[in-house]
């Protein structure tokens, strides 16, 4: 049996695919340099970059070809799960995908310009209103909007980061921005797992429930955001806490999972929350001659045994399977420091050390016999959602590291562990929660099976919305797939991906409603209305209409005018009483 993917360079000069024969004259062209120049390469990754750089020339010459009649570079490949999808349409999914995984958006120094007007040009394809929002310099945030014909209602986002994290190129067996799919239908690059595929399979969705001729009661909100992974303080945080964010009456967000091994998908309602702190201790300077108590590294090596012995406890109930992983404490010493460290042996260290022993070898030696009077550990600690945060932090304050022992503890951060209600950041899986049952309905509807809800280790910027109360899942329809985020040869399967677009059609489908209970359509506002949530902007509305009145049902004119007309602020709302009663969900 061949090859299950490749390129149809037969196919697509009968349909007069023009840039095809381009590419593969210029190919053949660069190849017999190479060859007469007498260099060896990497034949498929060397090629694989240049149909990348040639192709993007080619648009330019030829844009109509672009925009119209069909992929540059079309592909064929047997469609198992998605057969009576059209694969012309199928072929273009898969070419916008690998455009996007081919702008370089890496850290430490990502360029948001090219991915923000290649964003904007989704939009405009998919007439889809869109903005760009900043909040910090450089750092653009894309949001598009799908307006529904019930605007009023509250609407549902669709997040997703468009940063990624640094590659290693020796370590990729294709280049990691190239996004080179192989026979198998592989598509290798930084970012297809994490999570540009989510984010095209979003606007995917969107263009097939537009062919289809669907249109969503409330708006659906998609947002493209910078940093997230390094923290998303300038992306995701900003948006959230911002004004803009607040005028768009969001009730659910949906953003990143994880790929799952096996053939259901892997939804997280809650996320470890992050603490690091350094551990400092103070002790007698001194001569390394002598022998004396007090050091500061020995006062630091208690407070080392005292956390190993509580991250002990937590790995014996990991290993004896009692809970996940997600609902233990860790806590891992990621750096120590006291002293003056010894050169290592090599050239450099040779080098630095004859030299030093000419123009200074007596600073040298003082510094290897002095014992340091400070010595700091560095941890990092990942809390589950329901965990006492009071009584953690004195366990560290006064049992790991008590000031009495010449200990202190700072907090570099420390993120909180409950939402602007006082309550746990989880989002409910009961059947209680409405958006929960969508969600679940929605993805057995597309065919898909779903995991058991999970504790997700790592942050995501879904604990941005769910400490404003409102309730977010991350789930990345990913299956079958081994989870690459951060790794070496990341890669996601066209059939994987394309089976990611019709999960996330019925997703925005349920969850732009009008459904009922059990996921039906329901043409009736009550089921929408349940699933609105209160808002700041509606607590005022909520307060006139719940009283007090009079029996002509105005206003109380009993009532003085300076407590008719005194306002009540969404922080003081919560001393409100008011006469009738109010369901909300």
């Amino acid at each position: 049996m061949g090859p299950r993917h490749k390129f149809a360079t037969t196919s697509n000069r009968a349909r007069g695919a023009a840039p095809d024969a381009m590419l593969e004259d210029l190919e053949l062209e660069v190849l017999e340099l190479l060859e007469l120049l007498g260099l060896k390469i990497d034949r498929d990754c060397f090629l694989s970059e240049l149909r990348c750089i040639a192709r993007r020339e080619i648009e330019e010459m030829m844009p109509s070809l672009a925009s119209g009649s069909g992929p540059v570079v079309p592909l064929r490949w047997k469609l198992s799960t998605a057969a009576a999808v059209d694969t012309e349409q199928c072929e273009w999914a898969v070419t916008r995908f690998q455009d996007y995984l081919r702008i370089r958006t890496v850290h430490p120094t990502p360029d948001y310009l090219p991915v923000t007007k290649f964003l904007i040009q989704q939009a405009q394809s998919l007439s889809l209103d869109s903005k760009i929002l900043e909040f910090a310099p450089s750092k653009p945030i894309v949001l598009m909007t799908w307006t529904g014909t019930d605007p009023e209602l509250a609407s549902v986002m669709f997040n997703s980061h468009t940063d990624v994290v640094p590659v290693e190129l020796s370590k990729w067996k294709h280049p990691p921005f190239a996004a080179h799919m192989d026979d198998e239908g592989n598509i290798f690059a930084r970012g297809s797992q994490d999570m540009k595929s989510v984010g095209m399979q979003y606007l995917e969705a969107v263009r097939n429930l537009m062919d289809a001729g669907f249109v969503p009661l409330r708006s659906v909100h998609f947002s493209y955001v910078p940093d997230e992974e390094v923290g998303g303080a300038d992306g995701a945080e900003a948006f959230v806490e911002s004004h803009e964010f607040e005028e768009l009456d969001v009730a659910v967000v949906v953003d990143e999972g994880m790929a799952s091994m096996d053939d259901s998908y892997r939804v997280f309602n809650r996320e470890k929350i992050l603490w690091s702190f350094v551990i400092k201790a103070v002790g007698s300077p001194g001569h390394g001659s002598r022998l004396f108590e007090g050091m500061a590294v020995d006062n630091l090596r208690e407070a080392l045994n005292r956390v190993a012995a509580f991250r002990e406890r937590q790995l014996n109930v990991l290993k004896a399977g009692e809970v996940a992983e997600g609902d233990v404490v860790s806590i891992n010493n990621v750096f120590l420091k006291a002293g003056t460290p010894t050169p290592t042996v090599g050239l450099r260290s040779w080098l630095t050390f004859l030299l030093t022993f000419c123009f200074g070898v007596r600073q040298v030696i003082a510094k290897l016999v002095a014992i340091a009077k400070q010595a700091e550990a560095g941890f990092d600690m990942r809390l589950p959602p329901e965990v006492d945060a009071d009584a953690l932090e004195k366990l560290i304050t006064e049992e790991w590291a008590p000031a009495s022992h010449n200990l202190s503890v700072h907090f570099v951060s420390k993120q909180q562990v409950r939402d602007e209600n006082g309550k746990p950041l989880i989002t409910s899986i009961e059947d209680s929660n409405p958006w929960w049952v969508l969600l679940k309905n929605a993805i057995t509807q597309s065919g898909g099976k779903l995991h058991i809800p999970e504790t997700r280790t790592g942050a995501s910027d879904c604990r941005f919305s769910r400490r404003k109360g409102i309730p977010a899942f991350g789930f990345s329809p990913m299956s079958n797939t081994p989870n690459l985020m951060h790794a070496h040869d990341e890669f996601l399967n066209v059939e994987e991906y394309l089976k990611g677009i019709k999960v996330y059609e019925e997703i925005i489908k349920a969850f732009s409603g009008p459904h009922d209970a059990d996921g039906h359509l329901d043409t009736s506002r009550s089921f929408c209305e349940k699933l609105r949530p209160v808002s700041c902007r509606n607590k005022e509305i909520i307060k006139a209409f719940s009283g007090p009145h009079d029996r002509r049902k105005l206003v109380d004119t009993t009532r003085s005018f300076r407590e008719k007309l005194r306002p009540v602020s969404c922080r003081n709302l919560s001393g409100f009483l008011p006469m009738k009663s109010i369901f909300t969900s």
